[in-house]
């Protein structure tokens, strides 16, 4: 994806203000929404947990469909 053009910016919050009190916050840098969306044309943000969630949505019980945490450790 790299070699395509897609820039990736791990460690970067989104958002007006910092995270509130009680939360971890490793970021290293913080950009306002309207930013993102001046200067790209598509954005992903993405998170995680390492604790999965079930959702109903169609095609969920389908075979290939995983929680990511059971798949990706596997690959990395």
């Amino acid at each position: 994806m790299k070699a395509e053009g897609v820039t990736f910016r791990p460690g970067v919050f989104v958002g007006r203000g910092r995270a509130g009190k009680g939360v971890i916050d490793w970021a290293a840098e913080t950009i306002a929404p309207d930013r993102l969306m001046a200067e790209f044309d598509a954005v992903v943000l993405s998170g995680g947990a390492e604790q999965p969630r079930d959702l109903p949505v169609p095609g969920r019980e389908l075979d290939g469909v995983h929680f990511a945490m059971e798949f990706l450790p596997l690959q990395n």
